[in-house]
């Protein structure tokens, strides 16, 4: 049980989330007040807030280029190589965990979010945007699999 500084009101620890900075390693406000505290600061500071989003994107772009490097950076079907037409495709859909983008929006940059990301990658190729959705046209539509695509 941990008494929330905002509201004064004793909760679970799973009211709290993960503060590791604080010596109890949970936050100080629970989740409920932390989250009308936040829109509270957004609301009252929206240049800085935009902006901080503004970095975060800017960073998740960056790593998210990277990653696409160590892939070869060209689509694995007609050899497309502008970037912004590039998607991850997973081989196995049954091994896909997460959405390699989310993983840095969710987890932040550190080493072990740009393992997990890295990772993900590994399970994927390369398609660009119009090879994508052909394939999984074929897919659904014709039963074709990934390996026949790519060599069709």
């Amino acid at each position: 049980m941990k008494k929330c500084a905002k509201c004064k009101i004793e909760k679970n620890l799973y009211e709290f989330t993960k503060n590791k900075s604080q010596s109890d390693g949970m936050q100080r406000y629970c989740k409920k007040c932390k989250k009308v505290s936040d829109k509270k600061w957004i609301d009252e500071n929206p240049s800085i807030w935009k902006e901080g989003n503004k970095n975060k994107n800017e960073k998740i772009k960056i790593i998210l280029s990277k990653i696409r490097l160590s892939l070869g950076s060209k689509c694995k079907k007609c050899s497309e190589t502008r970037e912004h037409l590039l998607d991850f495709h997973h081989k196995d859909k049954n091994e896909k965990e997460a959405v390699i983008g989310d993983i840095l929006s969710y987890n932040g940059f550190g080493e072990n979010a740009l393992k997990k990301a890295y990772n993900e990658a590994s399970k994927c190729i390369l398609l660009c945007s119009n090879c994508h959705r052909d394939f999984h046209f074929l897919e659904r539509n014709k039963n074709i699999n990934l390996e026949e695509y790519l060599n069709g």
